[in-house]
């Protein structure tokens, strides 16, 4: 019973693209709390009730010949979630790359199939 073009279609495309979209996607997430904190640290981010690691760099820095922490401590929290984001990007992209473990990404993309 021969299958319809659009289900392997289906089935061949989604199967190559689901890993390249699973790896940009947290690619773009670390570049996304870098610009927010970015935007923040300028003061074009939220209003101030709101706490965002950028605002809190830029209140610190007038304090940091007497508090170093002030500043210190969310650039410290922005560069560990950027690097967090990365790597977890980087390792979903060995796990999901077919052509360096074709077992192993057979088995994490099996559920495309019906």
């Amino acid at each position: 019973m021969p299958r319809p073009r659009v289900r392997v279609m289906f089935d061949h495309m989604f199967r190559n693209a689901l890993s390249t979209l699973i790896v940009q996607s947290t690619l773009t997430a670390g570049t996304t709390v870098l610009s927010v904190a970015s935007l923040s640290f300028l003061g074009l981010g939220g209003q101030s009730p709101m706490p965002e690691w950028g605002a809190m760099m830029s209140g610190g820095r007038n304090f940091i010949g007497v508090n170093f922490h002030l500043p210190l401590f969310p650039g410290l929290a922005v560069s560990v979630m950027v690097l967090a984001f990365n790597l977890l990007g980087d390792e979903l992209r060995d796990l999901l790359d077919q052509r360096a473990c074709p077992k192993m990404a057979r088995k994490w993309t099996t559920f495309s199939r019906w």
